[in-house]
């Protein structure tokens, strides 16, 4: 199922606009609490996309295309949050705050992923094929067209990793610990979408004789490394590893720094064998942008890992804490009703919580 062979059928016509309208304004007048519990913000931004739809700035009024790599990304969203939610509560993190994470990483994911892609390649997004410049809304429209594929993985990774300390530091959750948990399902999520990357034809590789050569869609007559179907195959093993390793681990954070650098370490092997990789270079050796990132990512993560390895020294605890309690050392039991209620209670007590 390439994106030539894709479904289509009426998605945002104008009457979505009005109905999405009508429904906020309902809600904020007649529901108590809904602006607190964010539903007319939901269907506020709802509305602000039809609007933008009806405008062409972006492409979503008419037929929707409903491709492979577009249930890829959605199957990997949710595979993701199917691995992390068992763990997540037996390390203590509500539902709900997991949710709150995964709109984070989700919206830091799409954004990033997206906008490393247009600045890497900046002059196809902002010129037309004689060399003049496009139109704004042609070129905005062109940006935000997601679902044609194009999405450059680590910078949705660092941007929705922002996000996430950003809360897990006001929400006062252990990063580390939560990172044992995000690191696998991440990488189980990033298993199925380079799935959807194979069926579009992104992300591919060199060419090559190999008797496993594939011919891509947007490529043909060409037969290529399938680095996407290389990269599942990596990612699973990687991620069945890492959620091995998370009841056996000795302190917080081993197995998110397992996670990170085995991918780090991999994905630059496996940019040697890719055919869309924008070069760089560092102290004048060349390489690909993905490539550098993943030095620096093993850099970061040996660093962060002897910290870890420090604090397990300094501290004999550490290992009998995490193994004491199943999940980490940092669980406690689910919360109930009552915690709930008092959670909300703080949040509204800033002054509180030095």
């Amino acid at each position: 199922m390439g994106s030539g062979g894709a479904i289509s059928f009426p998605f945002l016509s104008p009457a979505w606009l009005g109905l999405s309208l009508v429904a906020s304004l309902a809600l904020a007048g007649i529901l108590p609490g809904a602006w607190r519990r964010g539903w007319v913000l939901a269907l506020g931004g709802c509305a602000v996309a039809s609007l933008l739809a009806l405008c062409g700035v972006i492409p979503w009024v008419g037929d929707l295309h409903l491709t492979a790599y577009a249930v890829a990304m959605l199957g990997a969203f949710v595979i993701a949050y199917v691995v992390a939610l068992h763990r997540a509560r037996r390390i203590g993190i509500p539902e709900r705050q997991l949710i709150d994470l995964f709109m984070l990483g989700l919206v830091g994911g799409v954004v990033g992923a997206r906008a490393k892609e247009v600045m890497e390649h900046w002059d196809e997004f902002t010129r037309l094929p004689d060399g003049q410049p496009r139109a704004w809304g042609d070129a905005l429209s062109r940006a935000a067209d997601i679902d044609g594929g194009g999405m450059v993985w680590y910078g949705g990774a660092l941007l929705a990793a922002a996000l996430m300390i950003v809360y897990l530091r006001g929400r006062r959750i252990p990063i580390l610990a939560f990172g044992d948990v995000i690191v696998p399902a991440m990488l189980a999520g990033l298993a199925i979408g380079r799935l959807g990357c194979f069926f579009n034809g992104c992300c591919f590789g060199r060419p090559c004789t190999l008797p496993w050569a594939m011919e891509l869609p947007g490529h043909p007559g060409e037969h290529l490394h399938p680095t996407q179907l290389y990269e599942t195959v990596a990612c699973l093993a990687l991620a069945a590893a890492t959620f091995w390793w998370w009841g056996r681990r000795r302190s917080d954070g081993e197995v998110m720094l397992g996670g990170i650098l085995g991918y780090a370490i991999w994905r630059f092997g496996n940019e040697a064998l890719r055919g869309d990789t924008i070069p760089t270079t560092l102290f004048g050796i060349p390489m690909s942008t993905s490539q550098l990132i993943s030095i620096w990512l093993v850099a970061g993560g040996l660093a962060l890992a002897v910290v870890v390895v420090w604090r397990r020294r300094a501290d004999p605890r550490l290992r009998e804490l995490a193994t004491r309690v199943p999940g980490s050392r940092h669980a406690r039991p689910a919360p109930t009703g009552e915690d709930n209620q008092q959670e909300g209670a703080e949040a509204r007590r800033p002054e509180e919580r030095s």
